[in-house]
């Protein structure tokens, strides 16, 4: 098992990143030393590695096919983190989904707090948990809600796809906190954006029998699809907040 950061060794990361950063840049304005540009690049890329290498996975979902539980690289602390800027972020190491995994969108709601980011811009969704119609039409394809608190009062609201049989990657969207996706086709690397319609109308989708949920707080993560023993209503119907996707930067918050 690798060794996860702490908060306060996370913040201080940040804080020696950023530092980093800030170098390199007036170091390429100048150009005046290659030795000490090229050695500013290389403290810029190790810190940045070493944030994604210590960053915590946990269980965000959990498969409705096969019941494996979703485990990812996640950011719990505050979308100051490079895990939500979308120019910093890297491809963490993580264990394998199962097969049926398809993309993990998400949404977090501010809960009255004030924003707070990093210097680099954030795309942390709306605030409200919403479904793709356009994904949900695909055969087989199903997605599951949860929550997550964050440390900073924050609450994310991973949404995760599943499907079988597996549609084409260009037939997905890109993943949360992204505005593209990278795909595989014919051989070439190809990326696209996809302007997707969002549906914050959660319960038809539920009585449909695509869209299910795990109960917030559930330390296993189990999946509650209708009908629900005991009966429950969907604890994600009617949230409040925000229904258009955010931009965080700094201590300000616009619509993406």
């Amino acid at each position: 098992m690798r060794a996860t950061w702490t908060k306060e060794q996370r913040d201080q990361l940040l804080r020696a990143f950023e530092k980093a950063s800030d170098a390199l840049v007036a170091a390429a304005r100048t150009r005046e030393d290659e030795v000490l540009l090229n050695a500013l690049r290389n403290e810029d890329d190790r810190l940045q590695q070493a944030y994604w290498d210590g960053l915590p996975c946990q269980t965000l979902s959990r498969c409705p096919r096969c019941d494996q539980a979703l485990d990812k690289a996640f950011d719990p602390w505050g979308l100051d983190g490079l895990f939500w800027q979308e120019n910093l972020s890297l491809r963490p190491a993580e264990p394998a989904p199962c097969p049926h995994f398809a993309v993990l969108l998400g949404a977090v709601h501010l809960n009255g707090l004030p924003p707070k980011g990093g210097r680099a811009e954030a795309h942390p969704g709306p605030e409200a948990p919403y479904v793709v119609p356009r994904l949900l039409a695909l055969p087989g394809m199903t997605a599951v809600l949860s929550s997550i608190p964050m440390a900073n009062g924050y609450t994310a609201y991973p949404i995760a796809y599943f499907a079988d049989p597996m549609p084409k990657p260009s037939l997905l969207t890109q993943p949360w906190t992204k505005r593209s996706f990278s795909f595989e086709s014919e051989g070439e690397l190809a990326w696209t954006e996809k302007n997707e319609t969002w549906d914050f109308d959660l319960e038809p989708w539920i009585a449909s029998g695509v869209l299910r949920w795990i109960a917030p707080g559930d330390p296993d993560f189990r999946i509650v699809a209708p009908p629900a023993s005991p009966p429950a209503p969907c604890p994600y119907v009617g949230l409040p907040g925000r229904r258009i996707g955010l931009t965080v930067k700094k201590d300000s918050a616009w619509p993406k």
